[in-house]
């Protein structure tokens, strides 16, 4: 199980493996994005159970931003190929800044 995660823009994140090594994993890809989605902002908490809770704005044409809202997941489904769960729905707006959760 990966000790730490960073998002980066557009859309892969650093992991860190067992022995502290980093290596780039395609994030957009668990969410099915298209190639050229470009992640703008994002807010990630992880709680003491190591659940991460995500939400991230993206877009394509540099216009408008379409929101993506992750359900709960641990770091340890973040492997190729594995197709991670959002809550339904579409949200398009204007060029995204920033976005954040509240609890």
């Amino acid at each position: 199980m990966p000790k730490s995660l960073v998002i980066h823009t557009y859309r892969w994140i650093v992991r860190h493996d067992e022995l502290g090594k980093q290596y780039l994993f395609d994030l957009g890809a668990c969410f099915d994005l298209p190639s050229d989605a470009i992640i703008q902002t994002f807010d990630a908490v992880q709680d003491s159970s190591s659940t991460i809770y995500l939400v991230f704005a993206y877009t394509r044409d540099g216009i408008r931003s379409n929101a993506l809202v992750a359900l709960p997941f641990a770091p340890s489904v973040l492997q190729a190929g594995v197709k991670l769960s959002k809550i339904p729905g579409s949200w398009t707006f204007g060029l995204a800044k920033r976005i954040f959760m509240v609890s």
